[in-house]
């Protein structure tokens, strides 16, 4: 019993390493009906059955939101902060998204931040391939930017990326 245990255990392990994300395209990243429902179902349960019945607001929905980007982009490496006021205009939409089944905005955003980490890792790349790196400059990469403020624009981001590749 124990050796058919084991045996099971190292299949299932075995097929997880094998296993291969797949990447969908930018295109196909669109909400289909069962999230949309899954979205209605969410709103209802949240304000009928949550021990502190929420009201699904502005208030909640500007809450979503940051939660949201901090969850993408949390330790800030992809967003400037001109990206985030870009996006800030569906911070008091969220909770309309939620409670008419209307996952676009979540779903917009996303798309957004998926082409920003493959523009950051085609920099990274090119930094890997082309550039000569300087290690006898004192520079350092902060690692956790969590409680730091969004890049001001895509010169300081591309120098945070720099550092980052150096490191």
């Amino acid at each position: 019993m124990l050796k058919k245990i084991g045996l099971l255990l190292l299949v299932s392990l075995s097929a997880s390493v094998a296993a291969k994300p797949q990447l969908v395209a930018l295109s196909d990243l669109e909400p289909d009906l069962q999230q949309r429902r899954t979205a209605l179902v969410i709103a209802q349960v949240l304000e009928g059955f949550h021990y502190s019945q929420p009201e699904i607001d502005d208030q909640l929905s500007r809450l979503a939101f940051d939660r949201y980007l901090d969850a993408l982009d949390l330790n800030r490496s992809f967003f400037t902060q001109a990206d985030v006021e870009y996006l800030s205009r569906y911070r008091a939409i969220f909770d309309d998204s939620l409670l008419n089944g209307h996952l676009d905005p979540p779903y917009q955003i996303f798309r957004f931040f998926r082409s920003k980490v493959e523009q950051r890792v085609a920099y990274a790349k090119q930094l890997l391939d082309n550039h000569e790196f300087d290690f006898t400059l004192a520079e350092s990469y902060v690692f956790d930017r969590e409680d730091t403020p969004w890049a001001a624009d895509e010169e300081a981001l591309d120098d945070l990326w720099r550092r980052r590749v150096k490191n």
